[in-house]
């Protein structure tokens, strides 16, 4: 196993210490979960940390610079894409599909690029018919055609905008128009506005475009496929699925997301207008994790799982990828989104903490599970060494390290 972390710039002892307990608490969940690697990433309050578990293949530790696929975060991307064109007056997301597309005998005319982003359209689903499934298992070198993909698509579930059904057709048929309308690829339109303004060069729409350093070996039920080809499954998934990143890129791109004028204002309140029942937007959800209400996605492509967060709160993202399927990446997401709360920056360090630190005192560990009660500074020292966050009766908390019989790092935080 191997556990790396960077940091873009030199940090105080309280960066540090929150950046050991990122790794430990990574290393922790790779462990207890045995999932085969993990690349996480975090931005926070102007520092990038990473952390690494696990291995690529056999002798091989997961890397920072190391390439994982995001599966249907890659949704995130398309949705953004098509905004940004709208912005540029190309086209407008209430546009129905027949203005920009032949007719399909199973898609209905009047479903808008708006119903596709956020899955109200009533559209079946491509992917998940038998004969796409066999096709991709007997030839997984094929690249498929968009028009051989658009002929898998069956009946429609619904009719357009009556009810809520996630859906992969959705966001071919998103894509597609935003091929058409932009006159070049959609990985070319990624890097127009995504990938090259942001600097951004690992993030890359495969096969449709080359991947820049080393792919991590994918593991299904517990054995290395990456000797199986997967140029079908790329080219199948493409716009609901075929990204691949460095943990660290897609941190930092979430971040320039939520905090960087990638969208225009209007645009960002579309991006985030919910509809239920899923809380899903353009590409993104509303959920909670780790105590806080996040926006975000998951995604899962055959040896790859991905989760990718923003914590509005914290105004933090959070990247884990794993290269294990079935994975469980939100596990790991929710206990790093957990840490990230117990190390709430805005605080008011005082020598004399004590004074505004009443008792009793709720205790609980990194991943937020309830510990005891402590009815006093000799009571807490008690506890086995490690690190905890501390409740306390006038709603203050304290962040501590317990290492033998002494408390270390002690930090008084006023609660949110």
């Amino acid at each position: 196993m191997l556990l790396t972390a960077w940091l873009a710039s030199p940090v105080n002892a309280a960066d540090e210490a929150l950046l050991r307990t990122l790794r430990n608490a990574v290393s922790a969940v790779q462990q207890r979960l045995d999932i085969q690697g993990v690349s996480a990433a975090v931005v926070w309050n102007g520092e990038r940390y990473t952390a690494c578990a696990g291995e690529s293949f056999d002798g091989q530790p997961i890397a920072e610079d190391m390439l994982l696929a995001i599966g249907s975060n890659t949704k995130t991307i398309t949705s953004i894409v098509l905004l940004r064109m709208q912005e540029e007056g190309l086209l407008d997301l209430d546009d129905a599909v027949s203005m920009h597309l032949p007719p399909h005998p199973y898609i209905n005319s009047t479903i808008t690029i708006r119903q596709l982003l956020n899955h109200t359209s009533g559209l079946g689903e491509y992917a998940g018919g038998q004969s796409y499934r066999d096709s991709v298992l007997a030839n997984p070198r094929r690249i498929w055609k968009r028009d051989e993909l658009f002929a898998m698509i069956p009946p429609a579930a619904t009719a357009p905008g009556t009810a809520w059904a996630y859906c992969n057709t959705n966001y071919l048929v998103a894509g597609t128009i935003a091929e058409i309308v932009g006159g070049i690829p959609l990985h070319q339109l990624i890097a127009r506005y995504i990938t090259t303004p942001l600097q951004l060069d690992s993030m890359r729409l495969f096969p449709q475009d080359s991947l820049v350093g080393e792919l991590a070996h994918r593991w299904l039920g517990g054995r290395d496929a990456s000797a199986t080809p997967m140029m079908a499954e790329w080219s199948g998934a493409w716009a609901a699925g075929a990204v691949i990143s460095t943990a660290r890129q897609y941190a930092e791109f979430y971040q320039r997301l939520f905090t960087d004028s990638v969208l225009s204002t209007m645009s960002m309140s579309e991006f985030t207008a919910f509809v239920a029942p899923n809380s899903y937007g353009l590409g993104v959800r509303r959920l909670m994790v780790g105590g806080q209400i996040v926006y975000g996605h998951g995604g899962d492509i055959r040896g790859f799982t991905s989760s990718a967060l923003w914590i509005p709160s914290l105004r933090a993202s959070v990247v884990v990828l794993t290269n294990e399927g079935p994975g469980t990446p939100a596990a790991i997401a929710d206990t790093i989104v957990r840490v990230l709360a117990s190390h709430i920056t805005s605080v008011q360090e005082s020598a004399d903490t004590g004074s505004a630190f009443t008792y009793p005192a709720r205790v609980y560990d990194i991943t937020g599970a309830y510990i005891a009660t402590v009815m006093s500074e000799e009571a807490l020292r008690d506890l086995k060494p490690g690190m905890y966050v501390c409740v306390a009766a006038n709603d203050r908390r304290r962040t501590v390290q317990i290492l033998g019989h002494r408390i270390l790092g002690i930090r008084e935080i006023h609660r949110r």
